[in-house]
């Protein structure tokens, strides 16, 4: 009689009577709950794992309940561990650490690396689950720009439009795999969470991440490599993080990912360190941007042009103006482009109108830092001390 049971739930039958191996199904009361909660405690077993084996348990309860005429009291099917639980550490990959990784070049031609590194980063890109990704197909990729297709999990329709990484993946992974012809060839579950695993560590991705945690009443903490505990999931919570992190709206996040509701989408949004990180950084930009406006406003035609001369060789990855911190005069007898160390700024400034381009290597997102007109902007007396303050 009992196999029907062990069959349907085979963890929680064998959880339960190694807790209680004496136990018939007529005599299930609070003593053998409490038994249980105490087995997983005594066996390590995490409160939150616990908790969350307690709730197959009581499935598993409900359904001894409707068979044979076994009733199990209502306080066993509504029994709580009281279990002290903190949220488990959310993890996901950063933005910089995204680009980082999907720009690595694995050595010793570590193909299976490269692969299983680009189809993670493809989910980061599109919020596809691994489910899903397993099911795409190119006549999911409607016209180059988006994808349209059912999730397996929710069987409700996502619509993602596609980004220049993404497609750049689908450029250099797709093609017809298997005899249904799928866009890419994915790796079981579990071979592509180990070598993605392989791969962040040997791309560096190695920041510590602590997990705190109770069993019982002893609490604990845990410091790992997030190498060690990446998975394929950490893909869908990297394009939440990140997609949030640019300011797109919540709203427009949850249609990508098929989230119904911001309940079941919280706990990604929940991920939003970085994304405070990126809102300032984006505060002191429009700062920025402010005062450059503000100085075009008072540029005359010649210096404009110019200007966007200089701005296209910023965009358009100019490596001579990208190397080096340069200054223009922009006295059209003597445009030059000098080194800082060997330009007198005051020179150029008794000659006229000066503007200076202070390019930064760091960031692709190089920036027009600061301009003045000596002409109009500049007070009559400036010393020296002063315009170093400024650039």
């Amino acid at each position: 009689m009992f196999c029907k049971y062990k069959e349907k739930y085979p963890q929680a039958f064998t959880h339960f009577t190694s807790a209680n191996p004496r136990i018939t199904f007529d005599k299930i009361d609070e003593d053998s709950m409490y038994n249980t909660r105490q087995w997983y405690i005594q066996n390590e077993y995490r409160n939150r794992s616990i908790n969350k084996q307690f709730i197959m348990l009581k499935a598993f309860l409900r359904y001894i309940d409707e068979q044979d005429g076994y009733s199990i009291p209502a306080r066993c099917l509504n029994y709580e561990t009281h279990l002290k639980v903190i949220p488990k550490t959310v993890t996901f990959m950063h933005f910089d650490e995204l680009m980082s990784f999907l720009d690595f070049v694995f050595v010793n031609c570590e193909e299976r690396l490269s692969r299983v590194r680009d189809l993670w980063c493809f989910m980061a890109f599109t919020s596809l689950r691994y489910s899903d990704l397993k099911r795409l197909k190119p006549v999911h990729i409607k016209e180059g720009k988006y994808i349209d297709m059912i999730a397996e999990k929710t069987d409700g329709r996502l619509v993602i439009p596609l980004t220049d990484g993404a497609k750049k993946i689908i450029e250099r992974r797709g093609g017809k795999y298997g005899p249904e012809g799928f866009l890419f060839d994915v790796p079981a579950n579990q071979q592509m969470n180990d070598s993605i695993k392989e791969a962040a560590a040997m791309a560096g991705i190695d920041r510590e991440i602590v997990d705190t945690y109770f069993i019982g009443t002893k609490r604990y903490e845990e410091v790992q490599r997030y190498s060690d505990v990446i998975s394929c999931h950490d893909a869908r919570r990297t394009f939440v993080s990140c997609s949030l992190a640019m300011g797109i709206p919540p709203e427009v996040v949850m249609k990508c990912t098929g989230h119904s509701g911001y309940a079941t989408m919280k706990p990604y949004i929940e991920t939003a360190t970085e994304t405070q990180v990126i809102e300032m950084e984006k505060c002191n930009k429009s700062h920025y941007r402010s005062q450059i406006i503000d100085m075009l406003d008072k540029a005359k035609e010649g210096q404009l042009k110019f200007i966007l001369d200089a701005v296209k060789d910023i965009v358009e990855g100019n490596s001579s103006a990208r190397n080096s911190d340069v200054c223009y005069s922009t006295n059209p007898d003597a445009f030059q482009n000098t080194e800082k160390d060997d330009f007198s700024i005051m020179d150029a400034m008794n000659d006229g109108r000066l503007i200076h381009l202070e390019y930064q290597n760091e960031d692709e997102d190089d920036i027009l830092e600061d301009m003045y007109d000596a002409e109009s902007i500049l007070p009559d007396k400036i010393s020296k001390h002063d315009i170093d303050m400024v650039l």
